[in-house]
């Protein structure tokens, strides 16, 4: 194993750069998250050991040739990979609970820019590479690549999640525009490994194989996601909206706010045309009743008449 037989002087200075990054995260940390939670931890932890096993994954078959710069890139990476992580849970803690906190996005974009542009550095540096007799090197340029683009779709979900807090956390293309980054993100994420791929045929490690033949499949998904969700969003705006009294006591249970206006569904929920929106950007079922919602029926329950050529026998 390559990092068993590194040098004592190695190991020293690898430790040095672990300790240093350890005292930059928790200085890190302190400005920027002032303080993290439990479930962020437990969730940030959960997807960094499977970030780290997907790297080993890649690498395993190359890891003689580990040296002290490659270990301090892999460490890089993941500490890299961990800001993100948090980034991207706490934006969605703020967006769920409908919290502007305008200093913390904006120290947030900030700790993202900051990111990206290490990165671009990484990848301006790996670019002058020749890859032909380094494998590992090739592997670690796509992963910072894919996090390079990551990155971007990050900070471009942080400007819009910061106009849809504008908007009182009710814009109407917020979904469309989150959704759509999403999809973007997965594709390039495919693409760049198939690319990997490619470049690492014939002596390609079977782990490559599927890991990528995965990340194509999340990328259908997601488009496929993206797909339902526009059809769904046409489809809801075409149907006519239930108007309540305001002297009636109704509840939508996406939101847990009154009712004035909603759009009926054919098992006999009401909801709000934009919670159902957002409802239905990751599920296809009634949030009640849990069956399946199709609003072709219900545009066609709305547009049932009797064809005037039919003849009285035949009803």
């Amino acid at each position: 194993m390559g990092f068993l037989r590194l040098p004592l002087p190695l190991f020293v200075l690898f430790n040095t750069f672990l300790t240093t990054f350890i005292v930059g995260f928790l200085i890190t940390e302190h400005i920027f998250y002032k303080e993290i939670t439990n479930s962020e931890m437990k969730t940030m932890c959960s997807k960094i050991l499977t970030e780290i096993w997907t790297l080993l994954i890649f690498v395993l078959p190359d890891l003689s040739d580990i040296s002290i710069n490659i270990l301090v890139i892999l460490t890089l990476y993941i500490s890299i990979k961990i800001h993100k992580i948090l980034i991207e849970i706490r934006i969605n803690l703020y967006n769920e609970t409908q919290n502007y906190y305008y200093s913390k996005r904006v120290s947030m974009f900030i700790l993202s820019l900051i990111l990206i542009s290490i990165v671009t550095m990484i990848l301006l540096q790996y670019s002058k590479m020749d890859f032909v007799s380094f494998h590992v090197s090739l592997i670690l340029y796509c992963f910072f690549k894919i996090l390079f683009h990551s990155l971007i779709c990050d900070a471009l979900q942080q400007i819009f999640c910061f106009v849809h807090s504008l908007y009182g956390f009710q814009w109407k293309y917020y979904t469309l525009t989150n959704l759509t980054i999403k999809s973007i993100d997965a594709s390039l994420t495919s693409f760049t490994l198939f690319n990997l791929f490619k470049s690492l045929l014939p002596t390609v490690f079977i782990g490559i194989l599927v890991f990528s033949i995965m990340r194509f499949y999340k990328s259908i998904k997601s488009v496929n996601q993206l797909m339902k969700y526009i059809s769904y969003s046409y489809l809801l705006d075409q149907l006519p909206l239930v108007h309540y009294d305001s002297e009636e006591e109704h509840e939508c249970v996406i939101c847990r706010d009154t009712l004035t206006e909603a759009v009926h569904l054919s098992c006999g929920h009401d909801f709000h045309v934009s919670c159902l929106k957002e409802w239905l950007s990751g599920a296809s079922d009634c949030p009640i009743c849990r069956s399946h919602i199709n609003l072709n029926e219900n545009e066609e329950e709305e547009q049932v008449e009797i064809n005037p050529t039919w003849n009285v026998h035949e009803i």
